[in-house]
């Protein structure tokens, strides 16, 4: 660590302390961190580490039913999400420094469980982010409307991440208005969606009080707590925010609305007109 802070590597991984490390120890410095995040830059990433749209919600619907999967992405956002988005904005405006949770962690336990918080992150992160190549090239299989081979699928997957890691790499200002793009990009569809929808007059309220016969109970929460969760994320790019005692909570706050809307709206619409919800 630096002359003065304490390290992740000072204290012994064998012996697991739960004594925090103070400001004197590790003082919070951001003079050298560009921060290029307004409100609605990070609301734009906050919205693609907890969301990024309704893909990937058949399952749910397939599970309970239109009623209890419009009842729990109407309720779950606000007692699961929010209160984790604001923590985010509490400990993310009190400590703006990058590292986010690892921080928050070295700070009130010490660098032997910051430690372990950033290792298992790291794995944690490698697998949910193997998702979202898969489920692109599934769409995108779906608009061609043919099967791609096994060497095409991994090299539009290898393609998507390329694109956004470059894309990453070269600044945040860059991620967050690459992020504000890419989501008009995702969200213009439902959005097409809706509308449509809407002023076709097919749009049933009846649909959404359907259940199935036999609902998945497991598979449904972890599905609602999987697609509200990841505001803690935003956190690990405290130190590049502008104001982030302002800036946090209020793009939090437009994270938590857009993602609830384009959950329930698409569902809203969507089983009036595709009434077998069995995968």
């Amino acid at each position: 660590g630096e002359a003065g802070g304490a390290g992740f590597f000072d204290v012994p991984l064998g012996a697991a302390t739960s004594k925090g490390v103070t400001d004197a120890e590790h003082p919070i410095d951001t003079a050298e961190t560009k921060q290029g995040l307004n409100t609605w830059r990070l609301a734009a990433l906050t919205f693609f580490t907890v969301s990024g749209g309704p893909y990937g919600l058949e399952p749910l619907v397939a599970t309970i039913g239109p009623f209890w999967s419009i009842i729990g992405l109407l309720v779950v956002p606000w007692v699961w999400g929010l209160p984790s988005a604001y923590m985010t904005a509490e400990l993310a405006s009190a400590l703006p420094e990058m590292g986010g949770y690892i921080i928050w962690v070295q700070r009130t336990m010490g660098d032997f469980w910051a430690f372990q918080n950033a290792v298992w992150n790291i794995f944690s992160n490698c697998l949910d982010n193997a998702l979202y190549p898969v489920l692109f090239t599934d769409y995108v299989e779906e608009m061609v409307g043919h099967d791609f081979s096994y060497l095409t699928r991994s090299l539009i997957g290898i393609l998507l991440v390329s694109v956004l890691s470059m894309v990453n790499i070269v600044g945040v200002d860059v991620v967050g208005d690459g992020a504000g793009a890419f989501g008009i990009f995702v969200i213009l569809p439902f959005v097409i969606l809706i509308l449509v929808g809407i002023f076709s007059g097919e749009v049933d309220s009846a649909d959404w009080s359907k259940t199935t016969a036999q609902p998945e109970i497991g598979l449904y929460v972890s599905m609602l707590l999987w697609n509200t969760c990841g505001y803690d994320s935003a956190g690990t790019c405290a130190a590049e925010v502008e104001n982030p005692g302002k800036t946090f909570p209020n793009a939090m706050l437009i994270t938590v609305v857009v993602s609830t809307l384009l959950y329930v709206l698409p569902i809203m619409v969507g089983v009036s007109f595709a009434t077998d919800y069995s995968l």
